[in-house]
């Protein structure tokens, strides 16, 4: 006796396969399961959901990622943000950040003397972490950086550098 197939259409193609079996029961199951898998895959559901990562293991694994794709001084400026992000987000999924979360963050950097451009520096590195894993795009719109000081490292005049230099002595 002969093995079963089965036959049907989806997405526009025809699938005619063999369910491996002499058995009608199981060939009709075999068809159901095959055309289920396909309408998962196609709509990007089923398989294994998995809840989205702890701030502090995605900041881990983000770290870990950029090794030898950056600098290592900009990994450090990475590694100093973390740690003044992971006590307030490390525990946190990264799904439940909100742009609220990120605000509060930053105001209470603020009121502890960080300026502007260092904060920024770390929310671009929290950025960094929720875009790996998609994340970010939900609250991007909602999120906004603090004014960073345009005053801070001008270059000398001749005059001044001189000036400096005498004063030095």
């Amino acid at each position: 006796q002969g093995f079963w197939w089965y036959r049907f259409r989806f997405g526009g193609r025809i699938v005619h396969e063999s369910a491996k079996t002499t058995s009608k029961t199981l060939a009709v199951q075999a068809e159901r399961q095959r055309r289920r898998g396909l309408e998962e895959s196609w709509n990007h559901v089923g398989g294994r959901r998995e809840l989205p990562p702890t701030f502090e293991r995605a900041s881990k694994e983000y770290q870990e990622s950029r090794l030898g794709r950056v600098s290592a001084h900009t990994a450090d400026i990475g590694k100093y943000s973390l740690k003044h992000l992971s006590p307030v987000f490390g525990s946190k999924l990264l799904c439940d950040i909100t742009a609220e979360d990120i605000a509060h963050y930053q105001k209470r950097r603020q009121q502890d003397g960080a300026e502007g451009r260092t904060v920024n520096i770390e929310v671009g590195v929290l950025r960094g972490v929720l875009t790996v894993h998609r994340m970010w795009e939900q609250i991007a719109r909602d999120v906004h950086m603090l004014p960073e000081r345009k005053d801070i490292g001008r270059a000398l005049t001749p005059e001044e550098e001189g000036r400096l230099l005498e004063e030095t002595k």
